[in-house]
């Protein structure tokens, strides 16, 4: 059961289990592996003999819990997610998936074994990547080494504005996976930006940690909160590419504006373009971390050398790989690329 990622609950229909382990496919007939173009390949299991999910079982699992306003809630003392779907109603629960929560000791997580030297540094780090990379779990991991330290770097400050109680748990008390670190609980999804300036504005933090920026009240919100702190720290669902896409998030790298170049510029240049894009202001974030893997990631190690790269026609923007060494948590290989997902013709102003 290690590697057991969610348990899916929806009204009439048999228990579903999923697996971040392809190995476990084919221990039962209605298992099936899902291999994607994202690196990752998730196991599922139809539990067919436990039979259909009843009104009665969803209700036993969400009475006497509190969600946020997006449906999200947990179990006191855990780092287990437990989300509901409402009918059509909005108010009686159909389906319910609960996400599997882990913690490490510091600075043992497989993710942040790769990017030590990072943390040494005191980077602004943003760590990308898609449902079950573990963005969570390596940021939870980060901000217990940071409030920890060590004999080469002092204890930190730190202050987790936890959302939906998923770095910390849900209850009053945060889990002791957080170590030293605080912890403020958000009242509203929609409320996250207010929460963030609160934190600095009221508690002195030397480092502040979000869990998923996803708007631009937020992006902006985390750019007032960096020119305040020692380091920012935050996760961000999808990829480098998908966040570059985002006209919202992509303040978070520095933005984009334009400018208009002269005809003989822009045939001898841009390919006939008129417009030159160009980075608007510096990166909220020095570095980026692009969870590929579980034990796999790609980092930029100066972000706004990297979106100047990105959007020049005549540059290259390069980008560091890690894979930790097959049997061996201290160990992985590195590799330079160069990066192809984006180029600036992609990125609409």
């Amino acid at each position: 059961m290690d590697a057991l990622d969610e348990i899916c609950l929806d009204l009439g229909m048999s228990p579903r289990l999923r697996f971040l382990d392809a190995s476990l496919v084919g221990t039962r007939k209605s298992s099936v592996s899902h291999p994607g173009d994202d690196g990752l390949t998730s196991s599922v299991i139809d539990l067919d003999d436990f039979g259909p999910v009843t009104r009665e079982m969803l209700n036993a699992i969400i009475a006497g819990r509190t969600f946020s306003s997006d449906r999200r809630g947990g179990i006191d003392g855990q780092l287990h997610r437990i989300s509901w779907i409402a009918g059509r109603d909005g108010t009686t629960p159909i389906g319910v998936t609960m996400r599997i929560g882990r913690a490490a000791q510091p600075n043992s997580g497989l993710a942040t074994v790769l990017i030590r030297d990072l943390l040494a540094r005191g980077e602004s780090i943003l760590v990308v990547g898609r449902p079950g990379t573990g963005k969570t779990h390596t940021l939870r991991d980060i901000c217990a080494r940071l409030s920890e330290g060590d004999s080469t770097r002092r204890r930190r400050n730190v202050m987790i504005v936890d959302t939906s109680g998923e770095v910390g748990g849900p209850g009053d008390v945060p889990h002791p996976s957080l170590h030293r670190c605080r912890r403020m609980h958000v009242p509203a999804r929609s409320l996250q930006h207010e929460s963030m300036l609160e934190a600095v504005q009221n508690h002195t933090p030397d480092v502040v940690a979000v869990d998923e920026i996803s708007n631009g009240r937020e992006a902006q919100a985390a750019r007032s909160v960096s020119t305040r702190v020692f380091a920012i720290v935050a996760t961000v669902h999808g990829s480098l590419a998908s966040v570059l896409r985002n006209r919202e998030l992509r303040d978070i790298f520095g933005g984009i504006t334009s400018s208009a170049v002269s005809d003989t510029r822009s045939q001898m240049e841009l390919g006939g373009r008129k417009l030159l894009a160009q980075r608007a202001g510096d990166a909220v974030f020095t570095v980026a971390v692009e969870l590929v893997s579980r034990t796999e990631v790609r980092i930029v190690h100066n972000v706004n050398a990297f979106v100047d790269d990105l959007l020049d026609a005549n540059a290259k923007a390069w980008i560091e790989r890690r894979k930790l060494v097959s049997g061996d948590r201290d160990v992985f290989e590195s590799i330079v690329e160069e990066y192809h997902e984006v180029r600036s013709e992609d990125i609409v102003i």
